[in-house]
């Protein structure tokens, strides 16, 4: 056949006449001119994007700052917690540990060898000694001793003798009644007593000893003029309401 002329056939599942032969040389010369003239072929448009990309959902958005904002949350608590359970650890308790190991303050139990009962002290005499629980001529030799009675700052009469010398009783001629002095206890309590008595009476001469059970009395005793006589103190607790 000729090119000028028209073949057709027909496809009989689709009911169209195809001229094949224009169709072909029609495309062929499509593809030769496209080759010659590239800038001259025709573009597919293209679809125009949307600015800024793709979109994304604010409530996914949302929902994922969320999650990291209480998981961030979560890890500063634990290592928060942490850190306080390791200063706790390291920390030292002071307060309780403190009223454990101090010992409580109080007077020595013995001194130079003896028992030590308390101390006596008058301040206008400039006197402070140890009441020690003897008068042998060694425990005299280093303060005042217990004569005889009960306990210190009890009930009853505690003699208490000391030597006439400076730092001990040799002053006590210059008290006068209405005078006070301290007597402390171990434990450092200290208790007022007021002078009620002051007299002289022969180194024999025992009564000064006597107790009253009624009273709690303090009787300090010391020698005079060669020791042939002796000097008696008497004084009286004084009532914490006085």
């Amino acid at each position: 056949m000729s090119g000028g002329r028209r073949v057709a056939s027909r496809n009989e599942n689709f009911g169209e006449t195809e001229y094949s032969g224009e169709r072909r040389s029609r495309r062929r010369e499509n593809r030769e001119y496209a080759e010659r003239n590239p800038e001259r072929s025709p573009k597919v448009p293209r679809e125009p994007k949307e600015p800024g990309g793709p979109k994304v959902d604010p409530t996914l958005i949302f929902i994922i700052v969320t999650i990291v904002i209480v998981i961030a949350g979560f890890i500063t608590l634990f290592v928060m917690g942490l850190k306080n359970g390791k200063v706790a650890k390291e920390k030292p308790v002071t307060n309780e540990v403190s009223m454990n190991v101090v010992e409580e303050k109080k007077l020595e139990d013995t001194y130079e060898g003896f028992k030590v009962l308390g101390k006596i002290k008058i301040e206008s005499l400039n006197v402070e000694q140890y009441i020690l629980d003897s008068t042998s001529d060694k425990a005299l030799e280093i303060g005042v001793g217990k004569l005889y009675g009960g306990v210190l700052n009890g009930s009853g009469n505690l003699s208490i003798a000391g030597h006439n010398e400076d730092g001990k009783f040799r002053d006590l001629e210059e008290l006068d009644k209405g005078d006070k002095f301290v007597v402390i206890d171990k434990k450092l309590k200290e208790t007022t007593y007021k002078i009620t008595d002051i007299t002289t009476v022969e180194a024999n001469d025992l009564e000064c000893l006597r107790s009253d059970e009624s009273k709690k009395e303090i009787t300090l005793i010391t020698c005079q003029n060669g020791a042939t006589t002796r000097l008696i103190v008497k004084a009286e607790i004084v009532d914490d309401n006085m």
